[in-house]
């Protein structure tokens, strides 16, 4: 079966290129919790600037403005129930701040999000852009891998 035009894979688990992998991070497949968990709080978000503009690879267009950026951020946020903050960021050269967040998902799943926050120079939060990824992990035992 093909999709996209690539082959669809019988297992799960990608397949990485060592030359590519970052050595640090392991050979295993990826451990939302690793080996000694470390959560910190999600910073508090500076208000929004009256022409924030927010970057997401799920919308179609670039909403820009407090009142249509705002209520989008409110209903995104209902979405997600159990997100865990990993890491807050500075942004170098730029004020601003990153976090990386990990949600967990149908039990086992875990998709990253990773929220830049860019700040003008009035301290507002001037931009938001959001990436997301799911990390491949193995479901627990006794379940079927969902179809990749």
């Amino acid at each position: 079966m093909a999709i996209h035009g690539r082959s669809a894979r019988s297992d799960c688990e990608a397949k990485t290129d060592p030359a590519l992998a970052d050595p640090s991070l392991g050979s295993g497949p990826y451990t939302p919790d690793g080996p000694t968990p470390v959560w910190v709080d999600h910073p508090a978000v500076p208000p929004l600037a009256q022409e924030v503009t927010l970057y997401s690879p799920i919308l179609r267009e670039e909403p820009t403005g407090k009142a249509v950026v705002g209520p989008v951020l409110k209903a995104a946020a209902q979405s997600f129930s159990d997100l865990k903050v990993r890491a807050v960021l500075d942004i170098e050269g730029q004020s601003g701040f990153a976090v990386v967040i990990d949600e967990y998902v149908d039990g086992g799943h875990v998709q990253q999000l990773v929220e830049i926050f860019t700040l003008n120079d009035a301290g507002e939060v001037g931009g938001i852009r959001i990436f997301t990824r799911p990390w491949l992990v193995p479901p627990p035992s006794g379940r079927a891998c969902m179809p990749c």
